[in-house]
Formats: C-alpha cells, sequence, structure tokens
C-alpha cells in the first residue's frame, strides 16, 4: 500500500518536472543572469573568492524566487452555496 502511494507521488512529480522543466530552466536562466550581472560587475569589491562566492550563491538562491511565484500553483477557490 505505502510503495503504491509512494510511487504514484513521484510519478506524479516527475511527470510535472518533465511538463514545466523547459519553462522553468529558462526563467530560471533568464532570472540567474539579471541578478548575478551586477554581481560580476562588482568583483573587484570582493577581497577573498569565497567571499565573491557566497555572494554569488546567495543571488542564486535569491534569484529562484521569482521563477518560483511564477510556478507556484493557482489557488482552489471552494464553490460557495
Amino acid at each position: 500500500m505505502r510503495a503504491a502511494v509512494l510511487r504514484a507521488i513521484i510519478g506524479g512529480w516527475r511527470e510535472d518536472l518533465v511538463r514545466g522543466a523547459d519553462a522553468f530552466l529558462r526563467l530560471t536562466l533568464l532570472s540567474t543572469c539579471y541578478y548575478m550581472f551586477p554581481v560580476a560587475l562588482s568583483a573587484g569589491i570582493f577581497k577573498t573568492w569565497s567571499g565573491f562566492f557566497i555572494a554569488a550563491t546567495a543571488v542564486l538562491a535569491l534569484s529562484l524566487v521569482p521563477v518560483m511565484v511564477c510556478f507556484w500553483p493557482s489557488r482552489r477557490v471552494r464553490p460557495t452555496e
């Protein structure tokens, strides 16, 4: 029973991933390039490479927020009587 439920969840997740992966990757790349450009231009202000990579990692993580908002599922509204 548990294996069947787990298999159904994984199958649904895989299907959603395959169907929306192209658009998700494009929007992620667009957002990442947009936010990484200022970080790349200001690379000279970082004293060490580790500081630069920490800033770049933070920007990469934060650039996923607009993409997640675009792909957030719509809210279901209960029908009122």
